[in-house]
């Protein structure tokens, strides 16, 4: 019998019990039925994730290990390749005419006449050119020497003098002279009313009209100590 407070017995309809409940059966069976995909999954992402942040990391590594040795090699290779020649250029005689510009520029300060001599150490295996011609000292007290003996040359170009002293009181130790030709009949050396020292050092190639390695006129006196002079 339909019930009044039914909505579908009210709409003329009737209600099956037995095929409500087969519907009911059959919803609770697929529910049943399906896999619990919830767990499978979230294992697989989890591993996949896992795989791929050690995949990122295996990369990382495996560059900068790659920057570190090639930066290794090629710095042991530049050191291998440039090593022989910069030591083959240091062992060659340093020309600048900066090194004439340095030595004026010393002179200018050194001390007067008469006081005591300023010292003024040349660096090793320099050589000044002074073809365009010979270097001043004028009123001055200065001691020039060469921090090595022997590896510090002053070389005229064979058109030049290479030192022409005033009124001074100079000395030279460790120097060599070589290939002066100077005018007024100096050669490496003129020399005017001063008084000049000259120790450990080498002449060689000079010529003058009337002589050929040094003049001293006027007044003045000159010290040689173990010197060599050769043609």
């Amino acid at each position: 019998m339909p019930h009044d407070d039914d909505p579908i017995s009210a709409a003329g309809y009737t209600s099956d019990p037995a095929a409500e409940a087969v519907v009911i059966d059959v919803a609770a069976v697929a529910q049943e039925a399906a896999p619990p995909k919830t767990s499978q999954e979230t294992s697989l992402h989890r591993k996949k994730r896992r795989f791929y942040f050690v995949g990122i990391f295996v990369l990382i590594i495996s560059i900068i290990l790659a920057l570190v040795l090639g930066l290794y090699f090629g710095l042991r290779d530049d050191d291998e390749t440039d090593g022989p020649k910069k030591k083959e250029t240091d062992d060659k005689p340093k020309t600048d005419t900066a090194n004439i510009t340095t030595l004026l520029e010393a002179i200018d300060d050194a001390a007067e006449v008469d006081q005591v001599p300023t010292a003024i150490t040349l660096p090793p295996d320099t050589t000044f050119d002074v073809a365009d011609g010979p270097v001043f000292i004028s009123d001055k007290a200065v001691e020039i020497k060469c921090e090595t003996p022997g590896t510090c040359t002053f070389n005229g170009g064979g058109s030049s003098g290479i030192f022409r002293v005033d009124n001074s009181d100079v000395t030279f130790e460790g120097i060599n002279f070589e290939n002066a030709h100077g005018d007024d009949g100096a050669g490496a050396l003129d020399v005017d009313d001063s008084s000049l020292g000259i120790t450990d050092c080498n002449f060689s190639g000079s010529r003058a009209d009337e002589v050929r390695t040094f003049r001293n006129k006027v007044s003045g006196c000159m010290t040689a100590l173990v010197c060599r002079f050769r043609l």
